[in-house]
């Protein structure tokens, strides 16, 4: 048997995250235990990279399924577009429009990920889908998370779909939407002007959310229930609670369906941007791992490693802070700007596309020195166990490195367009 059959990575160097690095009930604790008892059974180098290939994109073929239900004009459509990342006039986007476009339910993919699926509802008790047959005509079951939605106030029909949903075996959960909040709120502030009252924004939030619980309660004539209550604003989704419905969603979806929704988000927020980069943190050690064994690598690179993997991580990267073409894009058209003079005035530093020969060079460097800086016996082992432990590290740092510069600047672009937004407001 040689030294590479009996591979065992270091204990103080494990494949699992730390515990502060783990999203709570993250996919990745199942999936390195999975791992973990795969190792146990095939012991060898080739066996480990087949598994952390099979790993590093499971979650893409993971269904999951958000039912948007809720009367005619409610803004069912529309939260359906702003949840997908998705303008009105784009390709794909839901039809949005004051008359009843959802007769029947449809269904509208995640535009990066198939699996990934909202579900565009009538309202229960139309004449296409009365109360009796409401839950068996939309297959209940299918759905993961129901959004009751409503640009008013919440029915007697509404609450009864609640209680229905949570009635369900499978435990789907359920949550309240008020939709087109910026018109209440514009609203309530010109009262309260013309009224000569002092109440800031934030009270008037409040006040507002407050009347929205105690209605929903009274109509469930139970005052003791917990509810899920969010206020939001489509064409605002840095405002209001869009984003901590997003959140919420992730923190109650099943722990193997939590990667799929935090990559699928698209909302440029600061908090749900910190989940994306924890869960990208979690992936280098695999990426590393992979790099390094891969058959197609790169002489030029002082160490055997693949650039491919390499570079496909750091567009992944780009594409799930919105860095990419396509995320800036979207970001300077929100505030009347092209990408490019968006960039500039952003300062962004990371490269928008880092050339191959950019790329090598920068490994080589840091192999360099990170080798300088190790053990005597570190150096020998690479030579033992046909892995250089030393080019993982490298890589590691590295990817580590191109994902701080681009944090860097999302919250940066984050900063830019709030301050942009709010300056614009009379």
């Amino acid at each position: 048997m040689s030294p590479a059959d009996d591979f065992t990575l270091p204990a103080d160097d494990d494949l699992s995250p730390a515990d502060d690095d783990i999203l709570p009930g993250d996919i990745y604790v199942t999936d390195y235990k999975a791992g973990e008892e795969y190792l146990r059974n095939h012991n060898s180098i080739e066996n480990i990279l087949k598994q952390l290939e099979n790993i590093k994109d499971s979650w893409k073929s993971i269904p999951f399924n958000i039912a948007v239900t809720g009367q005619s004009g409610s803004g069912k459509s529309s939260l359906i577009n702003a949840l997908r990342g998705l303008k009105e006039e784009d390709v794909g986007a839901a039809q949005v429009g004051e008359k009843e476009t959802s007769s029947k339910y449809c269904s509208y993919p995640h535009p990066n990920h198939g699996r990934f699926i909202f579900w565009d509802l009538p309202g229960v008790g139309t004449d296409k889908f009365p109360q009796k047959t409401y839950m068996e005509s939309i297959h209940a079951s299918r759905y993961d998370f129901f959004l009751i939605v409503s640009s008013g106030r919440f029915h007697s029909q509404d609450i009864w779909l609640a209680n229905e949903v949570l009635k369900q075996k499978h435990k789907s959960r359920c949550y309240f939407v008020r939709s087109k909040v910026d018109i209440d709120m514009k609203n309530r502030k010109r009262r309260h002007a013309l009224e000569k009252d002092t109440m800031t924004d934030a009270d008037l939030f409040l006040n507002f959310r407050v009347e929205m619980t105690s209605d929903i309660l009274k109509t469930l004539h139970n005052p003791n229930i917990n509810i899920h209550l969010f206020l939001v604003s489509s064409h605002f989704p840095s405002k209001y609670d869009f984003e901590d419905l997003q959140l919420q969603l992730l923190e109650d979806a099943l722990n193997i369906k939590r990667l799929l929704i935090t990559f699928g988000m698209t909302s440029l927020t600061k908090r749900l941007m910190e989940h994306k980069r924890n869960a990208l943190r979690l992936r280098q050690r695999e990426i590393a791992l992979l790099s390094c064994k891969s058959e197609n690598t790169n002489v030029e690179v002082v160490f055997p490693c693949s650039i491919m993997h390499i570079q496909s991580e750091i567009k992944f990267y780009k594409e799930q802070l919105s860095l990419d073409t396509e995320g800036l894009d979207y970001a300077a058209s929100s505030v009347g700007l092209k990408s490019s003079d968006l960039r500039k005035k952003v300062e962004m530093k990371s490269v928008p596309t880092m050339s191959i020969d950019s790329l090598i060079k920068s490994l080589n460097e840091l192999y360099r020195s990170t080798y300088a800086n190790q053990s005597y016996l570190t150096k020998q082992w690479r030579y033992y166990i046909r892995y250089d432990m030393i080019a993982l590290k490298t890589i590691e740092t590295f990817l580590q490195g191109q994902l701080d510069q681009a944090m860097r600047d999302t919250e940066n672009l984050i900063d830019f367009i709030t301050n942009m937004k709010e300056s614009s407001v009379v």
